[in-house]
């Protein structure tokens, strides 16, 4: 299964569209945070897609939940912005957290930096900002997981 993992919009709509028009095969997405109001915005150009969202410190009056859990392939995805457990000064609480969830892949915006690293038998995902441009696309498939970081200002 193949999701496009984005986070930190911050209102620019543009960005989300054109990675959507790149990644057309793609019908999973996991959005992490900051800009879910910009998912309303989408319409049409969602085409059907499944998207999960959590809510992230700037989305205001968001009824969202701050942490979502998937299962694909029969791996668990623990899905996070992050500012609850204050990643902008380390993930170790991130870490604890998803460790006792017995996580396979943890995803976690907020810093809006990209980040991805393989620690201790579990993938650790931040996709950057899309609003800067960056975003992440995850394979999970039952053998394993296979992340790759992405920059839509490499192909616009």
């Amino acid at each position: 299964m193949r999701f496009l993992i984005l986070s930190d919009s911050h209102g620019n709509v543009y960005n989300i569209r054109q990675v959507l028009l790149k990644h057309q095969g793609i019908e999973n997405i996991i959005f992490l945070g900051d800009g879910v109001k910009d998912f309303e915005n989408l319409g049409a150009d969602l085409n059907g897609r499944k998207v999960t969202m959590v809510c992230g410190n700037c989305d205001f009056g968001c009824e969202l939940p701050a942490v979502e859990t998937l299962i694909a392939e029969e791996k668990k995805i623990y899905i996070t912005h992050g500012h609850k457990f204050s990643v902008k000064y380390g993930t170790d609480s991130l870490l604890a957290q998803a460790y006792k969830e017995r996580a396979n892949l943890v995803l976690f915006g907020h810093t809006h930096t990209q980040y991805i690293d393989y620690i201790e038998g579990m993938h650790v995902v931040n996709p950057g900002s899309i609003n800067e441009g960056l975003y992440a696309v995850a394979d999970v498939t039952k053998q394993g997981i296979v992340i790759s970081e992405m920059d839509i200002r490499k192909y616009i």
